[in-house]
């Protein structure tokens, strides 16, 4: 029992060694580091913080040149490190490290680390700062050498003092300094001719606690001045180094009591003062190792456990306990332990003498990796892996053992998932209709799923491990360019792949779709290439079926847009007469109820143009022909205009339309003001429509959150009225096509304008929707996004007013010639012509009017583009390109056309056209075009 407590005792000793040890490393202030064979770091403690501003467990897996060590530094280390491996004797080298305080220079002592078989299995590097130290052996080669110099001059009774002594004069000068002296205070032979401050300059003075004596207070000056002093400790700087002294200073008088100068006396305490700290650095050192160890132990993700010689638990670290799910009892064996379970792969109980921790303790052997069961109280298995060695004293024999614990039930859950896994991915690519193929670097198939096989009618260990190009079939000739092609490319770039191409199998030409995936092993390389290919004939011939109905669509939109423009024409054309007529019978001097039915019926045509519009429009925006403009606009100008052409109405009605903006929007505005003024235009139109008392407010606002592109803004329409409202059933198809607000027989319309508005509301970029409550009103609202027009607006403007101004005169009285085929348009235009006081010839279709121009001069063609024997666009292609004899071919030509859809306009002005006008004629704009061919001089 007495070996037993003595043993114990020895045991608690070293375990206190070795944690003392520990506790030193941790707070060291010099560099501790542990190295792999690769030269890598395996452990570094604090100091490499305060060196590297990298914390500790930033460096490990660093190589030295990654910490801050020079290239050649850095492989004398690991150099040094495979020595001591090799041979297991310690090294001592220097090495330069460069900080955040600038180039270190570091002693490094290598030692060899053994593991508990007694093997290397790294290298420890202790790493002294000897920078100073270096320093100052150059200064006390340099200081010896200053002192051998002058060792001729001095008194070999001052020569041979340990301590240094100076001899001032009363200036200050330097008269003589021992040898002593000059090594502790490095002083140079130049310093005797240097004056008391130069020196001050080059050599400084510090208390401990860093304060820089000021000159009036340094030991010398103030001997100088009478007094005696002493320091216990001074701090003397020359550049970077510094060194601890103890000194005295007094004046030297003669027997009269003369001041004749001063005497100063000093010891260098840099070493003792350097062992008394080196002690305590080494305490620190090992009280660092302790609480590493300890902090490792604690904080190791895998169970410890330590045991005596006697196999009992000395030692539980938290993750072991809660791999056993409570703690260990210390002082017990394993197999002591209640309701602890330890059982083999197999699933039989481990036997007590042959668990490995036993093993180890009592027999000193070694078991690695072995895998078993714990049972926890709660009942609950846990995987475990297992490692375990002895613990040896100085004579080789076990003291006890360690074994670490690894919990390894969640990889062993892990890897039964992915074989599950890859068997559900192997029955889903087995199962795949489509094509897969794994080929390697040598183009070589390793892995053909089934689908091959069926499509290939051939079993698929025919072509595991063969050549791609195998077997050599005149059919597969077009397949394998692309096919090797897309694998070259895959391989060299490692991007996917993909291509189209037919093949003739067994059933006969198929279409097949087949992408490349490169596959990459772990080190990043492409290793294989995954093919897919996708038997798309079927698709193939629905994409031939799509493409021909396509074509009949496209050939019938053709039609329907050729048909539209016929009908166009073919409407327009007597439409105009009618609306011309009318408009000439009313402008006669008629009694007042005729005029009443005069403007009825121009009215009734009005409404029909309107219907032919809103259905030309509804064409265009479905067959993508309506363009959306982007120009400079005044916003402000054009509600003017439209609160001025919708006031008739509103004051027939006796309703009140006001219009209100936001005094924030820019008066120009990028945008296209004719489909904006369409939409408004409409939606004020309804409100006045259906609203019989109170009035319709236009208001414009600016958005505030709306996201839109750079420098652009967005604008809220919203046109409220105290109209009938819409009952919310109706909302959902109240902007679809023929939907009408009311269905009674005293609102006319064709439900297309609001289908419309929503249609170029979107092309625009905007949304449009409604509030309403039936028998209150109806609130319909507009968000559209416009551009800013630069400063140069106005000036723009200001330019085009004058002629903007002009088309509103007349022009002088000009000789026209009109061709056009229909007889009561001939008269509706060479009437409005000549009330204006031109003079006019009519020509009943081109060729008439070629004959025309032969003979006499005009100032200005009116061209209808249809026309029996020649039309108007061919007779105008004559005179432009080829004109007979007698034409002038640059008399103007306005177009006077029934064509109004997307393109006609300008069709007809790249054919030679000046000026384009639409039937119905509008008088008004028949104005501003003569005004803007034939300006007057006013």
């Amino acid at each position: 029992m007495a070996d037993l407590a003595r043993e114990n005792a020895c045991l608690r000793a070293e375990n206190d060694r070795l944690a003392s040890y520990r506790d030193m490393i941790e707070s060291a202030p010099d560099l501790v580091m542990r190295f792999s064979a690769e030269g890598r770091v395996l452990f570094a403690n604090p100091a490499i913080e305060g060196l590297t501003g990298l914390r500790p467990e930033m460096t490990l897996g660093l190589t030295p040149q990654e910490i801050g060590f020079p290239q050649e530094d850095s492989e004398r280390i690991h150099q040094a490190v495979l020595e001591v491996l090799a041979t297991g004797r310690g090294l001592l080298d220097e090495v330069t490290l460069y900080t955040l305080q600038g180039e270190v220079i570091l002693q490094f002592r290598y030692a060899l680390q053994r593991d508990a078989q007694g093997h290397g299995a790294a290298v420890l590097g202790f790493a002294r700062n000897i920078t100073r130290e270096k320093r100052l052996e150059r200064s006390h080669r340099l200081a010896k050498e200053q002192a051998e110099a002058l060792a001729s001059e001095v008194s070999t009774i001052l020569a041979s003092m340990v301590d240094g002594v100076g001899v001032y004069g009363p200036g200050g000068e330097l008269r003589y300094m021992n040898r002593a002296g000059e090594a502790i205070l490095d002083r140079s032979p130049e310093a005797r001719c240097m004056s008391m401050r130069e020196r001050w300059a080059l050599l400084r003075l510090e208390t401990p606690d860093g304060h820089v004596l000021p000159n009036d207070q340094r030991p010398v000056f103030r001997a100088l001045q009478g007094e005696t002093v002493h320091y216990e400790q001074l701090v003397i700087r020359r550049g970077c180094g510094g060194k601890l002294i103890c000194l005295s200073a007094a004046p030297i008088r003669n027997a009269e009591g003369t001041l004749l100068g001063a005497v100063a006396t000093f010891k260098d305490m840099t070493h003792k003062h350097a062992l008394e700290q080196q002690r305590e650095e080494l305490l620190a050192a090992l009280k660092a190792e302790r609480a590493l160890l300890q902090a490792v132990f604690k904080s190791a993700p895998g169970g410890i456990l330590v045991t005596d010689s006697l196999g009992r638990l000395t030692m539980a670290n938290p993750a072991a306990d809660n791999i056993r799910g409570e703690p260990y009892p210390i002082g017990r064996t394993v197999w002591e332990i209640e309701d602890f379970t330890i059982l083999r792969p197999d699933g039989r109980p481990w036997p007590k003498d042959e668990l490995p921790l036993e093993r180890s303790a009592l027999h000193g052997e070694i078991s690695e990796r072995v895998r078993m069961s714990f049972i926890q109280p709660n009942g609950t298995r846990r995987e475990i892996l297992c490692n375990t060695a002895p613990i040896r004293d100085e004579q080789d024999r076990p003291t006890g053992a360690v074994g670490v614990f690894q919990d390894i039930t969640e990889l062993c859950e892990t890897m039964e998932a992915l074989r599950v896994s890859r068997n559900e991915i192997r029955t889903l690519v087995e199962n795949v209709p489509d094509l897969i193929v794994r080929v390697n670097r040598q183009y070589c198939r390793t892995y053909i799923n089934h689908a091959w096989e069926k499509y290939t009618g051939r079993p698929a260990a025919e072509y595991i491990n063969t050549h791609i190009s195998e077997p050599l079939l005149p059919q597969r000739a077009d397949y394998l360019v692309p096919y090797r092609k897309a694998l070259d490319e895959a391989f060299a770039t490692g991007e996917r792949r993909s291509f189209d191409c037919s093949y003739r199998n067994r059933l006969g030409v198929a279409h097949l779709s087949t992408f490349v995936i490169p596959e990459f092993s772990s080190d990043g390389e492409v290793e294989s290439a995954l093919v897919m290919a996708r038997d798309v004939t079927a698709l193939k011939a629905l994409e031939h079926e799509l493409r021909q109905a396509k074509e009949i669509a496209e050939e019938a939109s053709r039609a329907k847009s050729e048909f539209l423009a016929h009908m166009s024409h073919e409407i327009r054309t007597p439409l105009n007469g009618m609306l011309g007529m009318t408009e000439l019978a009313e402008s006669a001097t008629l009694e007042e109820r005729t005029r009443h039915f005069l403007h009825l019926a121009r009215e009734s045509g009005n409404h029909l143009l309107g219907l032919i519009n809103d259905i030309l429009d509804l064409s265009r925006i479905e067959a993508g022909e309506m363009r959306i403009e982007r120009y400079g606009f005044d916003l402000r100008a054009e509600v003017r205009l439209l609160a001025e052409s919708m006031s008739v109405l509103a004051d027939q009605k006796g309703l009140l339309l006001e219009c209100r903006l936001d005094e924030r929007i820019p008066k120009y505005l990028l945008g296209d003001a004719g489909r904006l003024r369409q939409i408004i235009v409409n939606l004020v139109g309804n409100a006045l429509k259906f609203t019989r008392q109170g009035g319709v407010l236009l208001l414009v606002e600016m958005e505030e959150t709306q996201a839109v592109e750079q420098g652009d803004i967005r604008l809220q329409f919203s046109v409220s009225d105290t109209g009938i409202g819409i009952d919310k059933a109706t909302f959902r198809t109240i902007f679809e096509n023929f939907t009408r607000l009311d269905d009674s027989a005293e609102q006319v319309g064709t439900g297309l304008g609001l289908s419309i508005c929503r249609r170029l509301v979107e092309m625009m970029g905007g949304r449009i929707w409604l509030e309403s409550e039936v028998g209150v009103g109806s609130t319909f609202h507009v968000s559209l996004p416009f551009g800013q027009q630069v400063d140069c607006a106005q000036a723009v403007q200001e330019i085009l007013a004058p002629c903007e101004t002009k088309s509103a005169v007349r022009v002088r009285p000009l000789k026209i010639l009109l061709a056009e085929d229909n007889e009561i348009n001939q008269f509706f235009v060479s009437t409005l012509l000549e009330d204006r006081g031109h003079r006019v010839t009519v020509a009943g279709n081109g060729l008439e009017a070629m004959q025309r121009l032969k003979s006499e001069r005009y100032d200005l063609i009116l061209m209808d583009a249809r026309m029996p024997v020649m039309d108007g666009v061919e007779a105008t292609r004559i005179i432009r390109n080829n004109p007979p004899a007698g034409v002038d071919s640059a008399t103007p030509i306005i177009a006077l056309t029934a064509y109004t859809l997307q393109g006609d306009r300008e069709r007809l002005l790249a054919e030679g056209m000046d000026a384009y006008l639409a039937k119905p004629v509008d008088s008004d704009e028949l104005d501003r075009l003569l005004a803007g061919l034939f300006p007057t001089d006013e």
